[in-house]
């Protein structure tokens, strides 16, 4: 509601809504910038839209296109239904975005657009306003408190539900996905709660072999701005680094990763409870000791005990998203050249390094499994074609009708990652934060075949343009039907 007033009453702010949730809320979006930024909105989408494909848009024409468009800067709040701060946050920030007339607010109007998704998750943020109505509000003691968040949010899921970005089974993960081909944002900024007092992602490594380089510098020397920025203000508790590691991308943020823009993230400290609290860190719960000491990466620890507020996390997710904001205005055209570099070169992968294609045999054992990973690799916008012809490389021999996955085109890395198994390094001195594999063939037991033949570059294939739906028959007549188990559904 607050949303749609906002946008009602000015000519800086648009919104819209970009999904549905499982239990059939809408999920909208606040686009925000001058008032020429939300005029030609269109033009500005359709600019970003040029970048993401090299293939239609040379380097030459690409700097054409930046010297008139802007980056786009998403942020996404509330995917955990109780870490509530983010949608108070992000609701004061359009405000502000909107009305302020500081020369900061304007730099960040006139040069960029931020999209805002104020509550990712409204099922459970709903679930979440009614409990603390009902149980908590005016409790202050925060060891006494009786349960903090009702025993669900999502119909379907708990905190998992930010572990989607590849299967796109929620509705938040698909209206974040769409937004992403709308727009293509050069950031997904995902702000979560969960550490003292200030933490912006990066990850200690391993990092995913897949994500361009550019990606991974580059967020890293944003999270340095926003700890240096933070810091300087007399703000204590701000730190990157030490948290994850980046190499799986399976999170929300990761529809940016996979895609070659930027994912981002904060975790504030959240109290779960809109009250103000005593807390502390060592002791009490909260089993953050390892967050009170002196680092490279955390210049000034946060203290052990202190009073916390609704207001105080506000007041750091505010002050860091506005400090990157204030960045990305002024690095905007190597945001936008990074952006279109990073497609450039996992096109070019795909050109002019092995693997070149894969290919999905024909007559495998279950073909609604085989359509079921085409269809999910197509939903990532990666292109699938059929063979019109029969193919021979030096990895085998593939029928006419397999279907072929070839790499020379925007979204190459992507592909390979879903396509190939994943290799965490067994020399690694950190473990993996999630124990989730992403290897599609593996999970949805289809055989892929990787091609190193250049061959195949050239092999006839006629692109797919929608949804596969293959259609089983029956032979023989009689009165009993005999099925192999390939454990696929049935459907009579």
């Amino acid at each position: 509601g607050y949303a749609r007033a906002l946008a009602q009453a000015s000519p800086r702010v648009q919104v819209e809504t970009i999904g549905r949730t499982e239990e059939g809320r809408d999920i909208v979006l606040l686009a925000i910038a001058d008032e020429p930024g939300i005029r030609d909105l269109d033009r500005l989408k359709a600019a970003t839209a040029a970048l993401a494909d090299p293939r239609r848009t040379d380097p030459e024409k690409a700097e054409a296109i930046i010297a008139s468009a802007r980056p786009i800067y998403y942020f996404n709040c509330g995917l955990h239904a109780d870490e509530t701060g983010s949608g108070e946050m992000c609701m004061e920030l359009a405000h502000r975005l909107a009305v302020s007339e500081q020369p900061i607010i304007r730099r960040i109007r006139e040069r960029l657009v931020v999209l805002i998704n104020p509550i990712a998750e409204p099922d459970g943020r709903d679930k979440m306003a009614d409990w603390f109505y009902r149980y908590l509000k005016g409790k202050t003691d925060y060891d006494a408190l009786p349960r903090m968040s009702p025993p669900y949010w999502n119909r379907y899921v708990y905190v998992d539900i930010n572990r989607d970005a590849h299967q796109l089974a929620f509705g938040v993960t698909r209206a974040v996905q769409a937004m992403f081909f709308e727009y293509h944002p050069v950031v997904i900024h995902d702000l979560h709660e969960a550490i003292a007092l200030l933490q912006t992602w990066n990850g200690t490594g391993p990092y995913n072999p897949h994500l361009d380089p550019i990606v991974t510098s580059r967020f890293l020397e944003m999270s340095l701005h926003e700890v240096t920025t933070l810091t300087a203000m007399g703000m204590p508790g701000v730190w990157t680094w030490d948290f994850g590691e980046s190499f799986g991308l399976h999170f929300l943020d990761s529809v940016a990763m996979n895609h070659n823009s930027i994912g981002r993230g904060y975790e504030t400290f959240g109290n779960a409870t809109a009250e103000t609290v005593s807390r502390r860190l060592r002791g009490g719960g909260t089993e953050q000791e390892d967050y009170l000491s002196r680092e490279w990466y955390r210049p000034v620890p946060p203290p052990d005990s202190f009073r916390w507020s609704m207001r105080d996390d506000v007041n750091y997710q505010e002050t860091a998203a506005l400090s990157i904001l204030d960045w990305t205005a002024c690095h905007a055209r190597e945001m936008l050249q990074d952006f279109y570099r990073t497609g450039y070169d996992s096109w070019h992968k795909g050109v002019s390094e092995p693997p070149y294609a894969f290919v999905v045999p024909g007559g495998q054992d279950d073909p609604l499994r085989v359509a079921g990973m085409i269809n999910r690799l197509m939903d990532q916008k990666i292109e699938v074609g059929r063979l019109t012809a029969d193919l021979s490389v030096k990895e085998g021999r593939f029928p006419r009708g397999s279907f072929i996955v070839k790499l020379d085109q925007p979204y190459r890395n992507y592909a390979v990652d879903l396509l190939e198994p994943q290799r965490f390094p067994a020399e690694s001195e950190n473990l993996p934060y999630d124990d989730v594999s992403w290897a599609f063939p593996v999970g949805f037991g289809v055989t892929a075949v990787r091609i190193d033949d250049p061959r195949v570059r050239k092999a006839p294939a006629e692109p797919l343009r929608e949804a596969v739906a293959p259609r089983g028959r029956v032979e023989g007549d009689g009165e009993v039907f005999l099925l192999r188990d390939t454990g696929r559904i049935l459907q009579m």
